[in-house]
């Protein structure tokens, strides 16, 4: 199948040059970025984050409050509490409690990755044919394999990733219901899923789909007065003499923190970091090279997250990149094409005749 072409066919010859020259320093510079980065240090005292939440999910199981549960297990690893973003808003742990083992919520996640993956492969075949959605299959076994490593369910940063994944995916096939109804349990999981949830607003006002405007709006009230009503649960169970951050979450982390994040990606964690410096712009440039309205909201979401991130975030937040991760795969098999066009540019007509 001949690749369609891209957002870059009808660029002009000097800005095809301006966007090969933009994605080379990006690469040059993220690879500068991995090969002077330093891990963070961890408390060895304190403990993972996911070691803390399964912790918290374990007591609930056994009948105690979340905010309790909370409390004792924030003060037990020495967690600043004064931040009410310390504190994870109570459903996705509530829900984590109902099943008696892991295990099961396990298994729920693996499911709704392969029902994301398959949707995006399919998004895939439309636009790109068979050999891209094979491509995509193969690239989301490695973004979501983290779903298959133990206890993972619980970061919830994981399984909003997933319907992430699964609601720009729905809208790729013109399934808008299922779309919003991911996109906004993602936002009821964890709170990082905001960004997404407001691009997917934008988008929706720029098409005048009024009536999907709405349901987004109502969404995101009906969230504002949840999170408010965790954070008067969380004020009623603060004391005095409890401590914050030192460094806080507005830590300016820019590039370094951005690549840590993007590296967050299923089994590619395990690869060296300058990898991640190579494949983020290439995949970023598929995404904006991406015709239609999914590549638009993908490219959207996962710009808007690296922005976020090049300003909140704490060096051990690394695996808040699971939000937004599972985007970057579908840019990656739409580079060749963008790639090709923008190769094309460079060559003139007369020339290539």
């Amino acid at each position: 199948m001949t690749l369609p072409a891209t957002r870059f066919a009808g660029l002009s010859r000097h800005a095809a040059i301006l966007v090969l020259m933009v994605v080379g320093l990006a690469c040059a510079g993220l690879l500068y970025v991995a090969l002077i980065h330093v891990d963070a240090v961890s408390d060895p005292n304190r403990g993972s984050d996911r070691e803390m939440y399964e912790r918290v999910v374990g007591q609930m199981r056994q009948g105690v409050n979340y905010y309790d549960a909370a409390r004792a297990q924030l003060a037990a690893g020495g967690y600043g509490m004064q931040s009410v973003f310390n504190w994870r808003t109570p459903l996705f742990p509530s829900l984590l409690a109902l099943v008696p083992a892991t295990i099961w919520a396990q298994a729920v996640l693996l499911l709704l990755a392969l029902a994301a993956g398959a949707l995006a492969c399919r998004v895939a075949y439309l636009g790109l044919g068979r050999r891209a959605a094979i491509a995509l299959g193969a690239l989301e076994v490695l973004g979501l394999g983290v779903c298959f490593v133990p206890q993972s369910v619980v970061l919830s940063e994981i399984p909003a990733g997933v319907l992430i994944l699964l609601s720009a995916s729905a809208y790729g096939l013109r399934r808008p219901g299922i779309g919003q109804a991911a996109g906004i349990l993602a936002l009821f999981l964890r709170e990082l899923a905001a960004p997404y949830v407001l691009v997917c607003l934008f988008v929706a006002w720029r098409e005048r789909r009024w009536r999907e405007a709405m349901v987004w709006l109502v969404a995101l009230l009906f969230y504002a007065l949840y999170f408010f009503w965790h954070v008067h649960l969380v004020q009623l169970h603060q004391s005095l003499g409890d401590h914050a951050d030192a460094r806080g979450w507005l830590t300016l982390g820019g590039a370094d923190f951005m690549l840590v994040t993007a590296a967050f990606n299923g089994l590619l964690l395990a690869a060296p970091l300058w990898v991640t410096a190579i494949l983020l712009p290439l995949a970023g440039l598929g995404l904006l090279a991406w015709p239609g309205p999914a590549g638009l909201r993908m490219a959207l979401t996962v710009f808007g997250y690296l922005a976020l991130y090049a300003i909140v975030g704490k060096p051990l937040n690394g695996y808040w990149g699971a939000i937004y991760t599972p985007l970057l795969m579908p840019g990656l098999v739409w580079a060749p094409a963008a790639f090709r066009d923008l190769f094309a540019r460079l060559v003139p007509a007369s020339a290539t005749t």
